[in-house]
């Protein structure tokens, strides 16, 4: 069983200046930090950093399944990726 929330949007604050949206802490901050990455690659010259997003699933029942945030999935990739740039993969 599923459950969302399905009251509608609004706007709050005393001139109405912000949006309350059920869902849209997550799908906005997600495609806030995937759209810096991608404009940030079109110019990637003289970047001397690894420029990564990490959007973990599962938020709802406590980032405890194998892809969530308290999952090591996080760690194994960034391992990886060091191996790799240290020429031991």
């Amino acid at each position: 069983m599923c459950f969302a929330d399905c009251q509608p949007s609004s706007l709050v604050g005393v001139n109405e200046e912000f949006l309350a949206a059920p869902r849209l802490d997550n799908l906005f901050s997600s495609y806030a930090a995937l759209r810096s990455l991608v404009d940030h690659s079109k110019n990637l010259d003289n970047d001397q950093f690894i420029n990564l997003i990490c959007l973990f699933d599962h938020e709802e029942i406590g980032s405890k399944s194998a892809q969530g945030a308290d999952s090591p999935i996080m760690i194994k990739t960034m391992e990886r990726i060091f191996r790799v740039l240290a020429g031991n993969p």
